[in-house]
């Protein structure tokens, strides 16, 4: 978690099947909760900041409004805390239309430029060239790969 904090994003990357989901919501987001009431965990489909909104309404308890974009319900919720993206199965990126792809850019860029707002994406490790540099603040110091070793427990690395 230093890591996150110190760029503001954090990359996961791992083989498909090694758990990086279930490592995000059994460890990450646990910790992250105590921080702030602002988490919000959306696996990519096909229109990733639409979804992303939708789960942010749902957690909120209100209707989905369509007139008010991300970046404005973002700010709002800033008043209670710092906010906490986590998007995962960011390998289907590459598969997005055009046109959610560029919604995607900007929200990325969005919370690139916002000190209190964070992201994480996660994604296979084959596919991390494709998508891993649309964090403008990243480094590869914020790219950790998991594994599972022979006993099945979940290791995490740096790649660098």
């Amino acid at each position: 978690m230093d890591k996150l904090f110190t760029y503001h994003n954090a990359i996961i990357v791992g083989d498909m099947g090694t758990g990086k989901s279930t490592l995000i919501k059994t460890s990450l987001m646990p910790q992250l909760a105590i921080i702030s009431p602002n988490l919000f965990y959306c696996e990519l489909w096909m229109r990733p900041v639409d979804e992303t909104k939708d789960v942010m309404f749902k957690k909120l308890g209100i209707h989905n409004d369509p007139l008010i974009d991300i970046a404005s319900l973002s700010i709002k919720l800033l008043e209670k805390g710092p906010c906490f993206f986590i998007l995962d199965s960011f390998e289907r990126y590459k598969s997005l239309e055009n046109a959610e792809r560029g919604k995607l850019d900007r929200f990325i860029e969005f919370c690139s430029e916002r000190d209190d707002v964070y992201i994480i994406l996660s994604g296979d490790r084959d596919s991390f060239f494709e998508w891993g540099s649309l964090l403008s603040r990243s480094s590869l110091d914020s790219v950790y790969e998991i594994k599972i070793d022979k006993r099945g427990s979940f290791r995490t690395r740096p790649v660098i």
